[in-house]
């Protein structure tokens, strides 16, 4: 029963362009600073591939996956992105066709990889039951790999396993409505001005040559923390892919990536729970930011244009 959830839910959820919260371009424009934020104003803003593993040789069936790529197939699409779904693929496969989409022409300002499948701590298993390395498939979108990736955001998003532990959670005493109130009321003036705190003029120097981490501009999202099991719904998919779609396209519009996961975080941190007999189970999703600015999805009806 590793990675699925036992209990059954209500019928399945598919989001669609109406539940997608857009921003117009004049915001956009108004907000951007160059020194701070990743651009991502390109139509399409960019790729996404969707790696979706369902049917294996030897292992469990992902009941629910479909879902999963259905919801996110959506909602890349309302965020601007040419959104590509690849079903059932080897381990080899992963790899080729992640190496393909890396070195692709028509890459925009940011690039999306989705994985949906089983995998243990350090590897993503293909439907041949061939293990592969995360870090070998992380290593395909790296500046020395993806030339026309570099200095882009490439945004990774991880829906598998990463061990057998289950995660028991511990009793903490809520406040009487269940939601703190530093929670709920959330950020500070977000729709007011950017400021640049060094408040100076860049002056005019001389270009020179300088090296940059090729490992830079890549964030991983995980749906669980290394060695743990991740929960999936055999009718609305995985938690960590419901709460991404549910955060994402509420908060896109004024939320840079790094805050939309800390939502996401909470979502199925406060809002999922599991029963395996007496024991209720949880589930934590993990971040990993290699982001050297911060990256906004700014998703814009399709009439709106920067």
């Amino acid at each position: 029963n590793r990675s699925f959830s036992k209990a059954s839910g209500p019928t399945q959820y598919i989001f669609h362009e109406e539940d997608m919260n857009f921003v117009d371009a004049p915001t956009i424009s108004r907000v951007f600073d160059e020194k701070t934020m990743y651009r991502n104003f390109s139509s399409p803003r960019g790729m996404c591939l969707i790696i979706n593993n369902e049917h294996f040789e030897q292992m469990p069936t992902r009941n629910g996956t479909k879902a999963d790529k259905d919801n996110l197939t959506n909602l890349f699409r309302c965020m601007g992105y040419t959104v590509i779904c690849k079903d059932n693929l080897t381990g080899r496969g992963m790899l080729l066709t992640i190496r393909d989409f890396a070195k692709h022409e028509s890459h925009g300002d940011s690039a999306i990889l989705v994985i949906l499948s089983h995998g243990e701590e350090n590897v993503i298993i293909g439907v041949d039951d061939i293990p592969i390395s995360t870090h070998e498939i992380y290593d395909l979108l790296n500046a020395a790999n993806a030339p026309r990736l570099a200095n882009k955001p490439k945004i990774v998003f991880v829906q598998a396993s990463r061990g057998e532990r289950r995660d028991n959670g511990f009793p903490v005493l809520d406040s009487v409505d269940g939601v703190p109130a530093f929670l709920r009321r959330g950020w500070d003036n977000r729709d007011g001005p950017l400021f640049n705190f060094l408040g100076c003029v860049r002056p005019q120097v001389q270009q020179v040559w300088r090296k940059k981490p090729s490992q830079a501009d890549i964030l991983i999202a995980y749906a669980t923390t290394a060695q743990y099991v991740s929960w999936r719904n055999s009718a609305r998919g995985s938690w960590f892919i419901q709460a991404v779609c549910e955060v994402f396209s509420t908060h896109a519009k004024d939320m840079d990536v790094v805050e939309l996961l800390t939502e996401v975080n909470k979502k199925v941190a406060c809002g999922f729970q599991t029963s395996q007999g007496s024991n209720i189970l949880k589930q934590m999703p993990e971040m990993t930011s290699r982001l050297l600015k911060k990256f906004y999805f700014w998703p814009e009806a399709r009439n709106s244009a920067v």
